[in-house]
């Protein structure tokens, strides 16, 4: 599953990359703050998420509260959360062009949301003990990666329903259409 969690990663950061000709950014889990992509026509960084068929997105208090300095230093920070249909079970097995397009197939919304409006609400809800199996498992990530020995699974797993409250723009994709290259209207903008 892990592999297919970074190639399912990688599909939606280079879809970000297409369609706002941001440029992608190496990550490295050793950095103290890691986005996915940098537009600098925009002075903004980008984080990338996918939401599946399990409906919720994770969030990561140790990341949140990190990415809080590329504001304190005057950049935007921005998640782009993509919506897809394809369950994590039928990428098993599959090679990486089948599962690209599957991905490419299911892919079905987008929507973009500020730093500031998640990390607001986030931080309004109590955080969970998620990725249950890498703590109990006795292999502290956290502490390794310099995250103060918590584990690295405290954090919020939200709906996409609530991410989609909290959007500043959303795109919609109809089926058989590339989200890369469909030149979707914004579908939803909140008051």
């Amino acid at each position: 599953m892990g592999i297919a969690r970074g190639i399912v990663g990688g599909f939606f950061e280079e879809l970000t990359e297409k369609r706002t000709g941001a440029v992608r950014l190496r990550t490295d889990s050793r950095a103290t703050i890691c986005p996915d992509l940098f537009d600098e026509r925009r002075g903004a960084y980008y984080e990338v998420k996918a939401v599946g068929n399990s409906g919720r997105c994770i969030f990561y208090e140790h990341r949140v509260s990190k990415e809080k300095r590329l504001q304190n230093r005057g950049y935007l920070l921005f998640y782009f959360v993509w919506r897809h249909t394809t369950s994590a079970k039928s990428c098993i097995g599959k090679s990486f062009s089948e599962l690209r397009a599957s991905l490419l197939a299911t892919t079905r919304e987008l929507v973009v949301i500020s730093y500031n409006k998640l990390s607001e609400y986030l931080w309004s809800l109590p955080t969970k003990t998620l990725n249950t199996s890498l703590i109990l498992s006795g292999k502290n990530v956290g502490e390794k990666n310099g995250y103060g020995g918590k584990g690295y699974g405290i954090g919020w797993g939200i709906n996409y329903t609530a991410l989609r409250e909290l959007a500043i723009a959303c795109y919609e994709f109809p089926e058989g259409q590339d989200p890369a290259s469909y030149n979707s209207p914004c579908c939803y903008v909140p008051r």
